[in-house]
């Protein structure tokens, strides 16, 4: 076979390659569910996604880095109901193995039938492209969050991370020069540079003890140091350094900003009342305006359904909002409501069910209170 035969037939290739990115993506012409790319549990997925709330935006700069941990967007759907059904939808994709194949086959009739495809008044809505890119990038974000979790219970036994790109026609520069990269787990650059590192990235990390280290020939790299680029926000004029090769809002390791979040928010055994009622009160005033209402159905598998206006009321002072956070902090620990006990007062009531949740002892249904 001559050159030019050969450069002919690898042009056509690509052309071809080129054609099957178009349409769905390489893994999607492959048919192959992806939470096969991990070695995550679907549970652990699907609970990162479950907990988050809705939000409406109408950019994606509108809503960026840990702000996706905490509600659910699809820039310019605008309807909350909506918003709410694809978001459900991806959950259940996450649970059940669907291929985006088979995930869009079900979505996009449903987006159509609402008026949210195509181009409406110059806003380019739904496309097999745009539900492309939600499906992988939401996927790989929360299949990552897993895996993190996962790499961090293992560090003591596999205390290294190998960057792993696709290596190929579509592979960004940087990532392909990072591919083969070993750095330890606790090293800082996977803060910034922990896959995926933007729209349409299929990179990943492996995780490697020190024995497959040696027998894959590989050694400890040098961090890479690219620079940064400055990027301005076209909806807030805000401008701050992403590092280069990464997309704006990619920059972060969502893993582990999510257990962060985690430990921060946790109630820990034998906190008080007003110990609870701070911790919740962070996370409401956390969430989105838009989303609380849908994050509030959510909370209420929990039994905290009330809580989000009960621990900001609590600091208030007033005996009465003591008392009704003190019933909803009874809740968080006992998944019920106290019991009636006659002829205390609201104060001394509080005192009551601020020691039951403290020593993490529930009290009786029935009591005699004399």
């Amino acid at each position: 076979m001559s050159v030019v035969t050969a450069a002919r037939e690898l042009a056509a290739l690509a052309q071809f390659a080129d054609g099957l990115d178009d349409l769905t993506g390489i893994a999607d012409f492959l048919d192959v569910p992806m939470g096969d790319w991990f070695d995550v549990p679907p549970d652990q997925a699907s609970d990162y996604f479950g907990r988050k709330g809705l939000r409406t935006t109408w950019s994606y700069a509108d809503m960026l880095g840990q702000e996706h941990d905490r509600a659910f967007t699809v820039a310019k759907m605008m309807d909350v109901d909506m918003l709410g059904q694809v978001r459900d939808s991806l959950q259940s994709a996450l649970s059940n193995g669907v291929t985006f194949r088979e995930w869009s086959a079900t979505l996009t009739p449903i987006l159509k039938q609402a008026g949210w495809w195509g181009e409406v008044d110059g806003a380019k809505l739904g496309s097999p492209w745009r539900l492309e890119t939600i499906f992988r990038t939401n996927m790989l974000t929360a299949y990552a969050v897993g895996q993190w979790g996962q790499i961090v219970s293992q560090a003591d036994i596999a205390p290294y991370l190998m960057y792993d790109a696709v290596d190929d026609h579509r592979t960004r520069p940087l990532h392909r020069a990072w591919d083969g990269k070993v750095l330890p787990v606790v090293h800082p650059w996977w803060r910034q540079h922990m896959p995926p590192n933007g729209f349409g990235c299929r990179c990943g990390a492996i995780q490697l003890d020190a024995d497959q280290l040696a027998d894959m020939g590989l050694s400890v790299s040098e961090p890479p140091e690219d620079g940064t680029y400055r990027w301005i926000n076209p909806r807030t004029g805000r401008a701050r350094d992403v590092p280069n090769g990464i997309d704006p809002g990619f920059d972060r390791n969502a893993g582990a900003d999510v257990a962060q979040a985690a430990e921060r928010d946790k109630i820990k055994p034998g906190a008080t009342v007003p110990e609870v009622a701070k911790t919740l009160a962070q996370r409401v005033r956390q969430m989105p305006d838009e989303s609380r209402a849908a994050v509030s159905q959510s909370m209420a598998r929990e039994h905290w359904s009330r809580f989000d206006a009960l621990a900001l009321a609590f600091m208030a002072g007033s005996a009465e909002a003591r008392l009704a956070a003190a019933v909803a902090a009874y809740r968080v620990r006992f998944g019920d409501a106290p019991p009636l006990v006659p002829g205390l007062s609201a104060l001394e009531l509080v005192e009551l069910f601020q020691a039951a949740v403290a020593r993490g002892v529930a009290l009786p249904p029935e009591f005699d209170w004399a």
